[in-house]
């Protein structure tokens, strides 16, 4: 991320809906915020639904959007 900031790409004060506009709920979130680990956003690994999703399969190979 601190390279895309540097190529000008993104700044770390966006919002994340410049660059996810599907995620609304959590749109006005900064980067900044994300990155720091001080948005309020619940943690999917604390999520009883992921964890059943894990155990079932756990060789699953996850991409960023679906933990997103």
């Amino acid at each position: 991320m601190l390279q895309l900031e540097k190529e000008k790409k993104l700044h770390l004060s966006d919002q994340l809906q410049q660059h996810l506009p599907e995620y609304t709920k959590w749109g006005k979130l900064s980067l900044t915020s994300l990155f720091n680990m001080t948005s309020g956003l619940p943690n999917y690994s604390n999520s009883a639904t992921m964890n059943i999703a894990f155990l079932k399969d756990p060789e699953h190979i996850w991409s960023s959007r679906d933990l997103i």
